[in-house]
C-alpha cells in the first residue's frame, strides 16, 4: 500500500525507529534485595514501552536465559538490550514464570541506561517482591520510572 509515495512499511519502520534502521543499546539492570536464597532461577523478561504507545513498545525480552542463570539476591544483574529506537521510556513490563524452585523474589529495582541518549530510567518495585499466588502461572507488574536523570 503507498501513502506519499512511501510503502506503508517504511512509514511505520521510520515512525518506530526514526528512519535511520539503526538498533539502540539498552542496558537494563536488576538489584535483587539482599535476603539470602532469595534471587530466582525462574524465566524473568521486560518489556519497555515508549513514549507513543503501542507503536513504540519492544517485544517480550527475556532476560536471563542462560540454562541455569540466577539473578542473585543481593546484586545487581545487567543485561545488554538492542531495539529499535522507543524514545522516552514511560513503562515497563517485568514478568517471572514460576518454573524454578523458589517462591517470594525480592527486587528493589529495574534500572534502564539508554547508553545513546545518555539517559537513566529508575523503576521501584512496590513492596519489593515479586510473589507468586496460587495457581498462578507468571507474576506481572506494569512500572512506571520514579526517576529519569541525564550523565
Amino acid at each position: 500500500m503507498k501513502l506519499f509515495g512511501l510503502t506503508l512499511i517504511s512509514v511505520v519502520c521510520c515512525f518506530i525507529s526514526s528512519c535511520d534502521g539503526r538498533m539502540k543499546k539498552y542496558l537494563v539492570h536488576i538489584s535483587s534485595g539482599k535476603v539470602m536464597d532469595e534471587g530466582t532461577n525462574d524465566h524473568v523478561t521486560i518489556r519497555m514501552i515508549g513514549e507513543n504507545g503501542d507503536l513504540w513498545r519492544t517485544d517480550i525480552i527475556p532476560l536471563n536465559v542462560k540454562a541455569g542463570h540466577w539473578i542473585e539476591p543481593g546484586y545487581k544483574d545487567a543485561f545488554e538490550v538492542n531495539e529499535d529506537n522507543l524514545g522516552t521510556i514511560k513503562q515497563i513490563r517485568l514478568a517471572r514464570d514460576i518454573v524454578g524452585n523458589n517462591g517470594d523474589w525480592p527486587v528493589s529495582a529495574v534500572m534502564i541506561d539508554d547508553v545513546e541518549e545518555r539517559t537513566k530510567y529508575v523503576f521501584h518495585v512496590d513492596g519489593g517482591w515479586l510473589r507468586p499466588y496460587s495457581g498462578q502461572p507468571q507474576i506481572i507488574v506494569y512500572l512506571k520510572p520514579d526517576q529519569i536523570y541525564k550523565y
